[in-house]
């Protein structure tokens, strides 16, 4: 989480922010990001929290984000998925899509140009068919 407001009014609000250098997505992976935030705080203070922002750089604008119910499930089938991944212990292959990888601060870890670039399983199979 980049930032925590906590406003102080007849009550305590938490208000989690996130800041992203590029601008919205079509995809919903900003707002499940901000979601798991609010969710691990809900669970660490046993707190409500309605609404979170994420700060958009290129566009230079705040978008509200409201975690409703279909948000929130959204983000606990995230999290299952997760899970999944790691209890298989199979690392998931680059996606395809390479802007995706673009400002990522997994991409040191994960390498997917690397892997792209990969030609071996190619090279063998042609070898063996040959």
């Amino acid at each position: 989480m980049d930032l925590l407001e906590i406003e102080q009014d007849s009550v305590e609000r938490y208000i989690p922010v996130e800041y992203k250098k590029g601008k919205k997505k079509l995809a919903d992976w900003d707002r499940i990001q901000l979601c798991a935030q609010a969710l691990c705080l809900e669970e660490m203070r046993e707190i409500s929290i309605e609404q979170g922002a994420i700060w958009y750089w290129q566009e230079r604008r705040r978008e509200v984000v409201i975690f409703d119910q279909v948000l929130r499930d959204k983000t606990l089938a995230t999290i299952e998925e997760a899970h999944k991944v790691i209890e298989s212990g199979v690392t998931p292959k680059p996606v395809s899509d390479r802007t995706r990888c673009r400002g990522c601060s997994l991409a040191a870890l994960c390498q997917p140009k690397t892997f792209r670039q990969d030609r071996s399983a190619q090279y063998i199979k042609t070898i063996f068919e040959q």
